[in-house]
């Protein structure tokens, strides 16, 4: 990286975001959470259509998996192993590297979720919906 005297700037550590920061290609991402029935999935919705988001959820990219992972004689059955939907996360950040991606639930436990979460960077949002059924009703 050169500052503006086009000097060499020495770096501690490797940072492959702060890499592809300056080659222009920057990963948004935030995260929704929230009880059932909070508003999660109209939220994200809306997101989507007025945003340009994309949502990664990673319950329906679980299924996906695990419909790659069998055959039809044999399906697959069991509990997806959570580094194959990880594979897939990846994937599709990676394939759209200037991409807005949104979480829409997670596998993993809190701590797991956040360490996953590190290769790409900080968040920009997180939306923690506190809404439930007596809320709504």
């Amino acid at each position: 990286m050169f500052q503006k005297e086009n000097r060499l700037k020495t770096m501690s550590e490797w940072d492959y975001s702060v890499f592809n920061e300056k080659l222009g290609k920057k990963t948004q991402y935030g995260i929704v959470c929230g009880r059932p029935n909070s508003g999660k999935t109209e939220l994200t919705n809306v997101m989507v259509k007025d945003g340009g988001y994309i949502v990664l959820d990673m319950g329906v990219i679980g299924e996906k998996v695990k419909a790659r992972l069998g055959t039809e004689e044999e399906p697959f059955e069991g509990e997806v192993p959570i580094a194959e939907i990880e594979k897939d996360v990846v994937a599709c950040i990676n394939g759209n590297p200037n991409g807005k991606f949104l979480f829409d639930g997670f596998k993993h436990g809190a701590e797991a979720f956040v360490t996953f979460l590190e290769q790409f960077g900080t968040p920009k949002f997180l939306l923690c919906l506190t809404a439930d059924d007596k809320t709504v009703g």
